[in-house]
C-alpha cells in the first residue's frame, strides 16, 4: 500500500453484520460517512488485505481493515503553463480550466496535465485521489471549459468530496445544442454504463445495470429557425460524460461533440456557411462549466462562482440569431 496515515481495525464479537463504511465511520470518528466511501471508492480501504470498493460490503467479526489516506510525495513531473486561479485561500483553490488540458495521467496523456501544472505552481496539494491526482477533488473532461474545486490538503479534500457526494455541491454547465430539448425545462434521470464496442464512451442503459445519472436542465435562448439552443444543465450526480450522454439521449446533442453528436445530421442549408465553419473550428463539445457553488470547510459558509462562457463558444453563439 502506498505512503501515509494507516488505520487499523480488527472487527470484534457483536460487531458482524454492519456496513463497512458505516462501521469505519464509527471507528474513525470525526469524518462522515460521504468521506469514508469516497476512501472506499478510491480504493484506499483493504479488508483481509484485499482492497475493498463496495461500500456496503458486510463485514463479519475477525476480518481485519487497513485504511490509508495517501500522503506520500507525488512523483509527477511539472508543467509550467498559467492557470486561471478564480480564488484561492489556504485550503483550496478554484479554476477556470480550459479546453484541451486534460485532469490527470492516464492512457494518453503523461506530463501536459492539469495535475502536472498544480505541482508546478502549488507547493501545498491534497494527496487523497493517490500521488497522480494531486488536490483533484472532481473532473471535467479534457475538451470541457470552465470552474474546477482543487484541495491544498487532504481534511479539505475529504470535506468536499463528501458534500459532492451529499450533492450539496451546486456545478451549472452552459451547453450549445443541436435542436431545442422538448420539454424545455425537466430532468433527466438513467443510468449509465461504458459501451461495449468502445469503453471510452458511455451510455444509457436500463435496468440494474451502470449508475443512476440525473441531470436537471432548462433553455435559455433558441437560435436559427429553432436549430439551436443555449441549455443550463445541473448536475445532481458527476457521472463520467453525464451531460453529453444525456443531451445525446434527449436527440440534442452538444454542438461539436466529436464521440456523441458526430453522426447528428442538421440543416446546413438553412445556416449560414460562417457558422458551419465555425462549429469545424470549434473541434469540441460547447461545452463550459460556469457556476459552482459548495460550503466552504472552515467557515461552512456558502461559496459561489460564475465565469462568462468560453470565448471560442461565445464567439459562435454571436454568430447565430435569436429566434424570436
Amino acid at each position: 500500500m502506498a505512503e501515509g496515515e494507516i488505520y487499523s481495525f480488527e472487527v470484534k464479537e457483536g460487531e458482524g453484520g454492519e456496513r463497512i463504511d458505516k462501521y469505519i465511520t464509527s471507528q474513525l470518528g470525526g469524518r462522515t460517512r460521504s468521506q469514508i466511501q469516497f476512501l472506499i471508492l478510491n480504493s484506499s480501504v483493504y479488508l483481509n488485505n484485499n482492497v475493498e470498493k463496495n461500500c456496503g460490503k458486510k463485514i463479519k467479526c475477525g476480518d481485519r481493515i487497513n485504511l490509508t489516506i495517501h500522503s506520500k510525495p507525488t512523483t509527477l513531473k511539472p508543467y509550467h503553463i498559467n492557470l486561471d486561479v478564480v480564488y484561492e485561500d489556504e485550503d483550496l483553490l478554484v479554476i477556470n480550466k480550459p479546453a484541451g488540458l486534460t485532469v490527470h495521467p492516464g492512457a494518453n496523456t503523461q506530463n501536459d496535465t492539469l495535475a502536472n501544472a498544480l505541482i508546478a505552481q502549488f507547493e501545498n496539494l491534497s494527496s487523497a485521489s493517490g500521488e497522480t491526482r494531486p488536490g483533484i477533488v472532481h473532473r471535467l473532461d479534457k475538451n470541457t471549459s470552465g470552474l474546477m474545486l482543487v484541495a491544498k490538503n487532504n481534511e479539505t479534500h475529504l470535506y468536499l468530496c463528501g458534500q459532492i457526494m451529499e450533492r450539496k455541491v451546486k456545478r451549472k454547465y452552459l451547453a450549445l445544442t443541436y435542436g431545442v430539448p422538448n420539454p424545455v425545462m425537466g430532468q433527466i434521470a438513467t443510468n449509465i454504463a461504458p459501451c461495449k464496442k468502445d469503453p471510452t464512451k458511455m451510455r444509457v442503459v436500463g435496468g440494474a445495470v451502470g449508475k443512476i445519472a440525473v441531470t436537471n436542465y432548462r433553455v435559455l435562448k433558441v437560435f436559427e429557425n429553432r436549430m439551436f439552443s443555449l441549455v443550463e444543465c445541473e448536475l445532481e450526480t458527476g457521472r463520467t460524460h453525464q451531460i453529453r450522454v444525456h443531451m445525446k439521449y434527449k436527440n440534442n446533442p452538444i454542438v461539436g461533440d466529436q464521440k456523441y453528436a458526430i453522426y447528428y445530421n442538421f440543416n446546413v442549408g438553412i445556416v449560414s456557411s460562417q457558422v458551419v465553419e465555425e462549429i469545424r473550428l470549434l473541434g469540441r463539445q460547447a461545452l463550459h462549466a460556469h457556476q459552482l457553488m459548495f460550503y466552504h470547510p472552515k467557515t461552512q459558509k456558502p461559496m459561489i462562482f460564475e465565469i462568462p462562457i468560453d470565448r471560442k463558444i461565445k464567439s459562435l453563439i454571436d454568430l447565430l440569431q435569436v429566434d424570436r
